[in-house]
Order: structure tokens, then sequence, then C-alpha cells
């Protein structure tokens, strides 16, 4: 098993770029940080693009799109102070709105990622079928929105208007 030692891998540089929203917009890529995550990313069918797993947690994944990384490179990876291991890039899921739900929540210039995850997860718990996010409203796909929302962005189907 290779593992990739250098942070200056051109892989591991490309996916350090998706911590910028406008490299996110540019791709149609994200990062998901966490084995909850990639377990519900997984369920999901999201399409993963790659699966950074740290060279000590290698026996925690077996998927063919892995890439074993030294826990230095990992923490690269990651915005969390102590990194869980795995960091995965997802391809961005283009869904249109379902108006043939009966319950819908519109978040409006929400601008603090923790509540816009919050929220989300509130609403996939609820039973809510489509989050309409407007305005001002924190990118969903930003790390801290996906970290509160633990993987109910994979449940509901979201859109983003910057401008109505």
């Amino acid at each position: 098993m290779e593992i990739i030692n250098s942070k200056e891998n051109k892989k591991v540089k490309e996916a350090r770029k998706l911590f910028q929203k406008k490299y996110r917009d540019k791709t149609g890529h994200y990062l998901i940080e966490g084995f909850h995550l990639l377990e519900e990313a997984l369920a999901s069918n999201a399409e993963i693009v790659t699966i950074f797993v740290a060279a000590s947690k290698a026996d925690r994944v077996s998927a063919d799109r892995m890439v074993v990384v030294s826990d230095d490179v990992l923490k690269t990876l990651s915005d969390e102070e102590t990194p869980q291991g795995v960091v995965a890039e997802v391809v961005k899921s283009l869904q249109s709105v379902d108006f043939s739900g009966n319950r819908y929540l519109v978040l409006e210039n929400v601008q603090d990622p923790g509540n816009v995850g919050t929220l989300i997860r509130t609403a996939d718990a609820a039973g809510f079928d489509t989050v309409i996010c407007v305005g001002q409203t924190a990118d969903i796909y930003s790390p801290k929105v996906l970290r509160s929302a633990q993987g109910s962005t994979f449940h509901l189907s979201i859109q983003t208007y910057s401008e109505l």
C-alpha cells in the first residue's frame, strides 16, 4: 500500500482548495470529513471522487477510490483540531426543487454556518422534503455546515439561490 507523505502532492493540493467557496463553485466538488458523513454519502449513492484516509485508519475503509495519506497530510485536509482520519471529495448533486412535497424550510440570510447545518438537520428530523436557501445564507457545502447537518444534506433536496 502506497502512502502519500507529501503535502505538496497534486491531488492533495487540489482537494485543499475546496476549503474555499470559489473552488467549490468552480469544480462542483466539496469535502466531507469523518466516518459518519462518509457512511451517509455512501448510503445515499453520492458521487465520491476520492477518499483520503489516514494510514492509521486505513483498515476502516475499503473503497476503490481510497487514497492513503500520512496523518500530517490528512491534517492539511481537515479544518478540525483533531481530524477523525478520513476526508472525502464529493460531487455536488444537482437537484431540482420538488414541489410535490408537503414541507419546505426556507432559510433567508442565515449567515452562521452552525445554525444553517442545525436547521437542515432539524428539517430532516421533522420530515421536511426540501430546504431552500436564499440571499446571503451560509454555503451549504462549507465544512461547518456539513458537520452541523450530520449527513442530513444527503437526505433532503437542498436548493440555494443567492439572488431572488
